[in-house]
């Protein structure tokens, strides 16, 4: 969070430093932006227009097929794909009043973010794009528990900053 306190610009974002998502996809979150007007835009992998180069090992892609249908869909209502590919921007009015409420840190922030958004009455649009799994990636499935607790505590108002 500390990155978009500091961030100058009238849009902010973030990528995942994996490097999943080349320069030119996140330039098609902007463009989608200036296209629509969208106050949030974020990349997606699981549309049918997208390109995976490399995939996830099976195990990962259900286990995030998993999360993303529990967590983001039903118990936050955001009707988003792809919640958890690291490539997001925002319109700077939009995140500004979210980013003083944000309770989580870990990988799970990506969900609260957004229904923070949501909640603050921002648009919030997906973008298809070409996408490479990094093998070397730092998540772990170790941390399942741990983020799935943290979010029912933040739907639920226990975890608060």
């Amino acid at each position: 969070m500390e990155g978009f306190k500091v961030a100058r610009g009238d849009v902010i974002g973030f990528t995942d430093a994996d490097n999943s998502l080349k320069v030119d996809q996140f330039l098609k979150l902007i463009d989608e932006m200036e296209k629509t007007g969208a106050d949030c835009v974020i990349a997606d992998r699981k549309s049918k227009e997208a390109v995976i180069i490399e995939s996830q090992y099976l195990i990962r892609r259900l286990a995030s097929e998993s999360f993303n249908l529990l967590f983001p869909r039903l118990l936050f209502g955001l009707h988003v794909k792809d919640s958890q590919c690291g490539g997001k921007i925002f319109k700077r009015k939009c995140i500004e009043p979210v980013i003083p409420k944000m309770a989580t840190q870990g990988f799970e922030f990506d969900v609260e973010l957004l229904w923070r958004v949501k909640k603050a009455g921002c648009t919030i649009r997906e973008v298809p794009v070409v996408w490479k799994d990094d093998k070397g990636s730092k998540f772990s499935f170790k941390y399942i528990p741990e983020m799935g607790l943290n979010l029912a505590k933040v739907r639920f108002g226990l975890l608060k900053k």
